[in-house]
């Protein structure tokens, strides 16, 4: 199907510009014992998924003809691909996080509610920012009200300007992959990490 080129400006115009898939933010918790703050595993992060959903059906006989009929869903694990300093700090990171699944020193298995967090992806409109220093606030809030025995979900993403973001519920780290290690003398390192989430939701 043909469009002139006016129309298509027409759209984007309307529907303010063609998303770009650089112009995106994670933020991810912080985890005891590590250091790495959440603008600083923004900045590694190369690339990050957006998860996708998938309807579970069965056939459904009525009369003589099948109908496909929905009985819930599946949600896909969503993986995201960090660049690796020299302090190995990333990694350090998602260990530590696996940790608390299961203690590698321990043994111990770990609650869910104590290492599933909540991770926020976030797709930004060319020429906006996103404020890190208004996500710690909320946490500090949110910190304290938990400390106090009160039950309020505080939106972390109040005032930012996100063109699209989803919320994974519960993550952690499931598989942290294999880094290659090469005699290339002009390869960067990276890290893929793939999540398990009990579902996503947007915001």
């Amino acid at each position: 199907m043909a469009f002139s080129v006016q129309k298509i400006q027409e759209q984007a115009s309307k529907s303010g510009g063609f998303a770009m898939q650089h112009q995106f933010v994670v933020v991810l918790p912080r985890v005891p014992n590590t250091i790495v703050e959440s603008r600083d595993i923004n900045i590694l992060c190369r690339q990050v998924n957006i998860p996708g959903r998938q309807m579970t059906s069965l056939n459904r006989i009525i009369g003589v003809k099948g109908q496909e009929v929905s009985y819930g869903f599946v949600e896909d694990d969503v993986t995201m691909e960090f660049y690796v300093m020299n302090d190995w700090g990333i990694r350090s990171y998602f260990e530590e996080w696996q940790n608390l699944v299961l203690n590698q020193n321990t043994k111990y298995v770990g609650y869910v509610n104590d290492y599933g967090k909540n991770v926020r992806i976030h797709a930004l409109k060319k020429g906006l920012d996103f404020n890190f220093d208004a996500v710690r606030k909320a946490r500090n809030v949110e910190s304290l009200l938990n400390l106090l025995g009160i039950n309020i979900d505080i939106d972390f993403n109040f005032k930012q300007k996100t063109s699209y973001g989803v919320e994974l519920e519960s993550a952690y780290p499931k598989t942290i992959n294999a880094i290659q290690l090469t005699n290339d003398l002009d390869g960067l390192l990276s890290l893929s990490v793939t999540f398990a989430h009990r579902q996503w939701r947007r915001i």
